[in-house]
């Protein structure tokens, strides 16, 4: 009898004995050796309750179908050590575990019945304090699982995270989400010490307790930072993952009027938005050069597009309180008007390429077209196998995808696809990769908006130069540029291309759409701002 979650639980636990053998402690071995030797209905039971979020059950609230005889199944556990006898330890959790009409029963109490059933508990509690935490240990049999920390080490080591649980299987069997088939082995393996995961898992015990910490209270926040493990640069998941957090803190700090130490954390983190939010905290102490200072050096050494946009919106504000003056940047985006008849149900970006298409081809992309020929031209870059890149299977990405240290790691390989990129075999490797790989995640492809026919009009139409500018902005921080794209590409009949931004009543132009604009004109890339208005209606503004 084949049971998933066993399979499923077999499948972590080879993964991370065949690629974290020399890690495992004597504890362990010795864990997954007591599971390895329980008879098939006792593990079933075993690890269903080992993936549920309590440690304690009552023995006649569980149904599987998978466990028939499940009253030999409990026994098989509770003697081992995985398992024991024992009711919670806390009243707490004891209460947690009956229903208000069962404490009605159990206490014959039915005056309380119309009680919600936290004053029902603290009645009895208050009435048979000795009597109720007895009485209710001995209205069932117990089952409480022992190996959860053990479990939480061996999820650790195939995902990477633990936020990811063995219901992953289940997606994929569903056929949810296909992963392309990278390379997992111990050569490129993403943990090298039992120090290096433990460090990880306190990380992730220390952001469960930020969830649950006073968060107006100072000292707990600067204790818990304090608290974070200590990371070094040859790890960068670590790193990002306790600088996210130290973030968090950070600004929640802030929200309680403890500026100072906010800024303290803030100066510890190399990654936006902290660079921003100590601008704003020196404007708030009116020390505006060194806000002023701070900015320079963004503008001049940006961690990402984001604080770009930022400089450009608070530069000239601080520059005025400070009488300095800046050169004026007025850039306008090429724009025109187009008068069109609204449709009922259809957005207006879905009107306006009916409109283009009487002229041409006209596409809905947005982001989908550069984004997706990038994926498509980097893919044996995104999917390398690289020491730390990849945990486990389900992955649509490389862990450092979204951090500078992608493209760094990957640069010699990254910087030949581009090179090539006036081969004439461009086009048909693009096309090729789109047919073999059609599916498979990847960060960078949303395969529903990228139809063949779209891919091959453009390949044949937008010249190299024009992908390679896009290709050379969007890596140098993908996760802020790669969006911002204009909502339509549009092959019209006289020849060439264009992306159009379409704007209804009402929309303006994002800061980042800005920049890509910029960015288009310097590089010549065709564009146009489309702003529509709808027939029979004033033209306002």
């Amino acid at each position: 009898m084949e049971s998933l979650p066993v399979s499923n639980f077999d499948t972590v636990c080879e993964f991370v004995s065949q690629t974290y053998g020399d890690l495992l402690s004597l504890r362990e071995q010795q864990w997954l050796a007591a599971v390895n030797s329980l008879a098939l209905p006792a593990k079933i039971l075993y690890v269903r309750l080992l993936n549920r979020s309590f440690n304690t059950f009552r023995v006649s609230k569980l149904r599987y179908e998978d466990v028939a005889d499940l009253p030999s199944a409990v026994n098989a556990l509770i003697q081992t050590p995985l398992a024991n006898a024992a009711p919670p330890i806390t009243a707490d959790e004891l209460n947690r575990l009956f229903t208000k009409p069962e404490f009605v029963a159990l206490f014959d109490r039915p005056d309380l019945k119309n009680n919600v059933k936290a004053d029902i508990v603290d009645a009895i509690y208050h009435d048979q304090p000795n009597k109720a935490q007895a009485l209710l240990h001995a209205a069932d049999q117990w089952l409480t699982i022992e190996g959860h920390g053990v479990y939480s080490w061996f999820l650790l080591c195939f995902f990477g995270n633990r936020h990811q649980d063995t219901s992953e299987f289940a997606m994929r069997e569903l056929g949810h989400t296909h992963y392309f088939p990278y390379v997992l082995d111990k050569t490129n393996r993403a943990f090298d010490s039992r120090d290096q995961i433990d460090a990880h898992l306190f990380y992730y015990e220390c952001a469960s307790k930020y969830e649950h910490i006073n968060k107006r209270d100072r000292d707990a926040l600067l204790q818990l930072d304090s608290a974070l493990p200590v990371y070094q640069q040859r790890d960068p998941t670590l790193t990002r993952r306790v600088e996210r957090l130290r973030l968090r803190i950070a600004r929640q700090l802030e929200r309680i009027d403890c500026r100072d130490d906010a800024l303290q954390l803030y100066s510890r983190c190399a990654r936006a938005p902290a660079r921003e939010r100590m601008v704003r905290i020196y404007q708030h102490k009116a020390d505006y050069e060194a806000s002023w200072q701070l900015l320079q050096t963004i503008e001049q050494h940006p961690y990402c597009d984001e604080e770009l946009q930022f400089v450009d919106t608070m530069k000239p504000k601080l520059a005025r309180k400070m009488g300095k003056k800046l050169p004026v940047k007025r850039f306008k985006p090429i724009s025109s008007k187009l008068v069109l008849k609204q449709h009922s149900t259809a957005r207006v970006e879905q009107v306006a390429q009916a409109y283009y298409q009487h002229h041409g081809d006209c596409y809905y992309a947005e982001n989908s077209l550069f984004n997706g020929v990038l994926g498509l031209l980097i893919w044996d870059e995104i999917f390398a196998p690289l020491s730390g890149a990849f945990f486990n299977s389900f992955q649509y990405a490389p862990a450092d995808f979204y951090d500078p240290a992608f493209c760094q790691r990957r640069q010699q390989s990254i910087t030949a696809r581009l090179d090539k990129l006036d081969d004439l075999s461009f086009g048909p490797e693009i096309l090729s990769r789109f047919n073999d790989h059609y599916g498979i995640a990847n960060p960078l492809v949303r395969w529903e908006h990228l139809s063949q026919s779209l891919l091959e009009h453009a390949l044949k139409i937008i010249p190299k130069h024009h992908w390679r500018a896009c290709f050379e902005r969007q890596l140098q921080d993908l996760r802020g540029n790669t969006s911002g794209f204009p909502d339509l590409v549009n092959f019209p009949k006289t020849g060439g291309y264009e992306l159009i931004e379409i704007k209804g009543p009402g929309d303006a132009v994002q800061k980042n759409q800005k920049r890509w604009f910029a960015y288009f004109e310097s590089v010549g890339v065709p564009y146009r701002v489309v702003h529509v208005k709808w027939a029979g209606t004033a033209v306002t503004g």
